[in-house]
């Protein structure tokens, strides 16, 4: 569903996305139409994930708003970074995997019981299973929405 609310024209637009090894953080900020970042976090080494939550608010009363959560993974090269040089063919498919994998929750509250079973399975058996994208990140984002949105 998301990949249709690409923001192609910010996207592929080499001035104003960054085609660069590192922290993808700034280049997903743009990535949706009619939304706006709530929270972001990224892993502070040379490689790591990148985690961003959006408020998606279209004008279209068909459309509900949603509050959405991306995750992306960063290297500190060219050879393990797929940003860094990429031509617009490839990262138009990259964009629409990354929209594509975005998790869509109906309310911020929806967002902290998912980010409660993650700290709850963190600390239970320490195991990050298929949330290791978001094992460093999920305290940070939490506070940054509390902050931005009132206490949920």
């Amino acid at each position: 569903m998301m990949a249709d609310f690409i923001n192609w024209e910010i996207m592929l637009d080499k001035d104003k996305t960054y085609r660069h090894a590192g922290s993808h953080v700034s280049q997903l900020s743009n990535l949706f139409i009619d939304s706006h970042v709530i929270a972001s976090e990224c892993d502070d080494d040379y490689t790591g994930s990148d985690s961003v939550v959006y408020l998606f608010a279209p004008p279209n009363p068909d459309v509900e708003p949603k509050v959405v959560l991306v995750t992306d993974y960063f290297g500190s090269c060219g050879g393990c970074d797929v940003w860094e040089d990429i031509e617009d063919s490839d990262l138009k498919e990259l964009l629409v995997a990354i929209a594509n994998n975005a998790r869509l929750f109906d309310s911020f509250e929806e967002l902290d019981k998912f980010f409660s079973g993650i700290i709850d399975k963190l600390d239970g058996d320490g195991s990050y299973g298929e949330y290791y994208d978001l094992h460093g990140h999920v305290h940070s984002l939490r506070k940054q929405i509390r902050k931005s949105i009132g206490e949920i």
